[in-house]
């Protein structure tokens, strides 16, 4: 079988969703993954299958037998807006949505909203493809330095995020917003992550985020709206907390701040947690299975 991998820019999250779930695939299975942007022509015909996600294939709209989608977040079949739960998905999308045959989903927030509407979809998790921190790295640390890392869309809701920061200024606590497209090479990368204990998510849309179990990978505590795969693999408490409103994520970071060992202990769990509810190899054994179940 042969499939093109269709993403959106070298690197982002299509692109890295794409390089974890074809680590390790059955041998009669073959992936090509091309930057969309750069295809000279529309050979889809040489390939079994295309791979898409819902918005690039809305600009192909290519044959539904020969087209594997995945919908990757709530913005490709909502508004940015804070009310999109309350809002019904269009019906032409809805149209479109069920003549799709090979249909899946990275989270269950996603797959519990196209139930509502009769639709089935197989979810395949994502996960950060960066190395995990070793345990013994999070043991001594007495600092509380917060994280975000995002970019300017209106569903990642950087005015809330600013008060948040404004706040721990006010307190004595450093947050830095690393804010913008640009991508760090992963040995930076990986030492941003690492000089901070606390990773911070206000979005009110998300798929994963990713940036977030990244952070999970390097032992920060997380500290979220409930938002995506987030939501799956935040317990408060004991790896983080989910946060509702502006003064409960103030609350939670000053209560981190004068309690190390409570944050220690988070860090850890969150470490743990990533490693257990985002397991690789059964991610892989996830994509597997739903490639050899295609006609």
């Amino acid at each position: 079988m042969k499939i093109l991998y269709l993403y959106n820019k070298e690197n982002w999250a299509l692109h890295n969703v794409g390089k974890l779930w074809f680590t390790n695939l059955s041998t009669n299975i073959s992936i090509e993954m091309v930057d969309y942007h750069k295809l000279q022509e529309r050979d889809f015909y040489k390939y079994d299958y295309v791979w898409f996600s819902l918005y690039i294939y809305e600009k192909f709209n290519y044959d539904p037998d020969k087209s594997i989608i995945t919908i990757h977040d709530p913005i490709e079949l909502y508004p940015q807006e804070k009310s999109w739960h309350s809002r019904g998905i269009e019906s032409s999308k809805i149209k479109l949505l069920r003549a799709l045959k090979n249909l899946n989903v990275i989270s269950k927030e996603i797959k519990n909203i196209l139930a509502s509407y009769g639709i089935s979809a197989v979810q395949i998790p994502t996960a950060s493809l960066l190395p995990f921190r070793s345990e013994s790295k999070l043991h001594d640390s007495q600092n509380c330095r917060l994280l975000s890392v995002t970019n300017e869309y209106p569903r990642k809701d950087i005015p809330l995020m600013r008060k948040i920061q404004s706040a721990m200024v006010a307190n004595g606590i450093n947050f830095n917003i690393k804010l913008g497209d640009e991508i760090l090479p992963q040995n930076e990368y990986i030492r941003l992550l690492d000089t901070h204990e606390i990773y911070i998510c206000t979005s009110f849309q998300e798929g994963g985020p990713l940036p977030a179990m990244d952070a999970m990978a390097r032992g920060l505590a997380v500290l979220t709206t409930p938002v995506g795969q987030i939501q799956e693999l935040i317990t408060n408490g004991f790896n983080g907390y989910i946060c509702n409103t502006e003064d409960k994520f103030i609350e939670k970071a000053l209560l981190l701040s004068r309690d190390k060992e409570h944050l220690r202990r988070l860090r850890l769990y969150s470490l743990k947690s990533i490693k257990e509810l985002r397991d690789r190899s059964k991610i892989y054994k996830s994509v597997n299975q739903f490639l050899n179940k295609l006609d």
